[in-house]
C-alpha cells in the first residue's frame, strides 16, 4: 500500500487514511521520510508520520494514549520517558530495551 505524497519547497506532505500530515525539513525525520518515500517503504513513511502507533505496538497491549498522555497499564506515564521513547522511534534505535528495562519498577506492577 503507498500513500499519496508531494515534496515541494522545504516540505513534504504525506496522506494517511485521508490526513494530511506536513513534515518540514527542520523536522528531525525530514529525511529518513525522503529515504524511505524512495525506497517505497511505506510502513516506515507511516511509523514515522505516526510515532505513537510504533509505541502502541512495542507495548503489547501494556501501553495506551489519550490525547497527549502515554498509560502503561491504566497508570500515566511521566512525559520525560515518552518523549524518550518517541525521540528514540524517530532515531531508529530499538526501544525494546526502553520498554524492558527503563520503565519504573512501579510500572510492572
Amino acid at each position: 500500500m503507498s500513500f499519496p505524497f508531494i515534496i515541494q519547497g522545504n516540505n513534504i506532505v504525506v496522506v494517511i487514511d485521508n490526513k494530511p500530515h506536513t513534515v518540514s525539513k527542520n523536522h528531525i525525520t525530514y529525511e529518513k521520510l525522503k529515504e524511505a518515500i524512495k525506497a517505497a517503504d511505506w510502513e516506515k513513511v507511516r511509523d514515522l508520520i505516526e510515532p505513537k502507533q510504533v509505541v502502541l505496538n512495542y507495548g503489547e497491549g501494556n501501553v495506551s494514549i489519550q490525547g497527549e498522555t502515554f498509560f502503561w497499564r491504566g497508570k500515566e506515564l511521566h512525559n520525560t520517558l515518552t518523549e524518550r521513547m518517541i525521540q528514540m522511534l524517530k532515531e531508529e534505535f530499538p526501544i525494546e530495551p526502553r520498554r524492558l528495562f527503563g520503565l519504573p519498577y512501579r510500572y510492572y506492577g
